[in-house]
């Protein structure tokens, strides 16, 4: 029984110090990677310190080019913004940003379906978190969006590392440029994805929890005294319809935040060679809207904060 009791003991020990080895492991590839996702997912965790910075999805990454601004206004600017992803994954990067330091302005990028719809399920948004999970601030998320062991099985290295495990090998062979955080996107919406009139739109069904920390974010903004602009950049022949973003407007307008609103401006609305699909800008695109909203960031870019 005794040797049983040790066999079983000695098994839970290499479990425990094979996970620890795993866990230093990629904490030292996140830390050495050359580019890619995993050195932009580890510079706004450990090493931001930007003035300005930029947070929401796809629309976000592809529409805001970060050195056109610090050209522009001689100011430091990072795109924290991610493909396929919204409020879950910002709320946890401004979390980490801010317990770090203070930002001079935030610009979000208003993304309705990521940020307050009920089409994915939730926890999908926790990939870019799980290395970190004990910052301060973000187990709250997973006690949130994920399920009710998320504690337990959040106590594994192995397990916050294994949903990075190939980006974070990847990004230490590959030395991809990150562009500060922007993806540029190649190519022109084609004659065949036009459209000739705009998509009827419906109001989303909305997830309460998303939209509360939304809320979160605006709170957070506004306890730091860091200035805040939701955006709403170019779609492609949108219309004038904005039932989608009735829940973030009306957010917006209850906590006095600044919504700069450029889906409709026709120079781009009706302009397909500016995009890469009807949701998209392309490189040109992207250039040609930043230099637009400039005048708005200058204005509310606050050197002093």
């Amino acid at each position: 029984m005794k040797k049983f009791v040790l066999k079983v003991l000695l098994f839970f020990a290499c479990v425990v110090v094979m996970d620890l080895a795993f866990g230093q492991i990629f904490s030292f590839l996140r830390s050495h990677a050359k580019g890619g996702s995993t050195a932009n997912c580890e510079y706004i965790a450990n090493r931001a310190t930007d003035d300005i910075i930029i947070l929401g999805s796809s629309r976000a990454t592809h529409h805001y080019v970060p050195q056109i601004i610090e050209d522009s206004l001689g100011v430091s600017c990072y795109n924290c913004g991610e493909e396929g992803n919204g409020v879950v994954l910002a709320y946890g990067r401004l979390k980490m940003l801010t317990n770090r330091y203070k930002p001079k302005l935030v610009i979000y990028e208003i993304t309705p379906g990521y940020d307050y719809g009920t089409n994915e399920p939730n926890n999908k948004y926790l990939g870019y978190l799980r290395a970190y999970y004990n910052k301060d601030g973000i187990s709250e998320l997973f006690d949130d969006f994920d399920d009710d062991l998320s504690w337990l099985k959040m106590q594994s290295k192995m397990y916050q590392n294994t949903s990075r495990l190939l980006p974070d090998i990847a990004d230490n062979v590959l030395g991809r440029d990150n562009n500060q955080g922007y993806s540029p996107l190649k190519g022109k919406l084609s004659e065949t994805k036009r459209l000739a009139a705009p998509v009827d739109r419906i109001a989303l069904e909305v997830d309460a929890l998303k939209l509360s920390y939304v809320q979160k974010l605006i709170n957070l903004c506004q306890e730091k005294d860091i200035p805040l602009l939701f955006m709403m950049s170019p779609w492609y022949n949108y219309g004038d319809n904005l039932i989608e973003y009735k829940p973030a407007l009306q957010l917006c307008e209850q906590n006095h935040v600044t919504v700069v609103n450029s889906i409709n401006e026709s120079v781009f609305s009706e302009n397909a060679s500016l995009f890469q699909d009807i949701s998209h800008l392309n490189n040109e695109g992207a250039e040609m809207y930043t230099r637009s909203i400039l005048p708005v960031v200058k204005q509310w870019f606050n050197p002093n904060q």
